[in-house]
């Protein structure tokens, strides 16, 4: 293909018509990787986990469950209207830093929307004790970055053993799970 351009544009060197085709393509693997990460936390956004739902759906049964994890960090409003939209930003990177650390091999992690995140996991792994190693990394990194403010997230999840059921259905039985959570967890509000 580069003798043929060549050919016709005779000052273009054969060695840039072979190396703008990868060039091309290191663009193209950028600009994809911009679509699928969120801008703040640089985890996954809601389309690329919805899309990994999707494609993983079919393949939840009894003997390898899908489980579904919605976290919500408690008294977000507050922490904004209180310590300033600067400090929100980084209560949203420590707990994308947070979830990276537990996110063992196979575990998908994403930001869902405002100060909502979603865990993935194809795995099995006890929801219970996911959930307690979160929240100490969690209590971990916001010692180490000194917040004012008391971090704390709220924890729903549920599992898919059925292909058939609805991604939606399970979704909300994970957010049921969450709002029983965010009763017990919001004891330490901020006034």
């Amino acid at each position: 293909v580069g003798a043929v351009i060549s050919f016709f544009i005779s000052y273009v060197p054969y060695i840039i018509l072979g190396i703008l085709p990868s060039i091309i393509k290191v663009l193209i693997d950028m600009q994809n990787a911009n679509i699928y990460t969120d801008a703040l936390t640089r985890i996954n956004n809601r389309y690329r986990v919805d899309e990994y739902l999707e494609h993983n759906w079919e393949h939840c049964s009894e003997e390898r469950p899908l489980w579904i994890y919605l976290i919500d960090i408690n008294q977000f409003k507050k922490i904004n209207d209180r310590f300033g939209h600067m400090e929100g930003d980084r209560a949203l990177v420590a707990i994308a830093d947070a979830l990276k650390k537990i996110a063992y091999e196979g575990l998908v992690i994403g930001r869902f929307g405002g100060d909502e995140f979603i865990l993935i996991d194809p795995q099995d792994h006890d929801p219970e004790a996911l959930t307690f190693e979160l929240r100490g990394y969690l209590k971990e990194i916001s010692k180490e970055r000194r917040f004012a403010f008391p971090l704390n997230v709220s924890v729903g999840y549920a599992s898919c053993t059925d292909p058939r059921e609805q991604i939606i259905d399970v979704k909300k039985r994970a957010d049921e799970v969450l709002y029983q959570d965010k009763k017990v967890q919001n004891a330490g509000a901020i006034e």
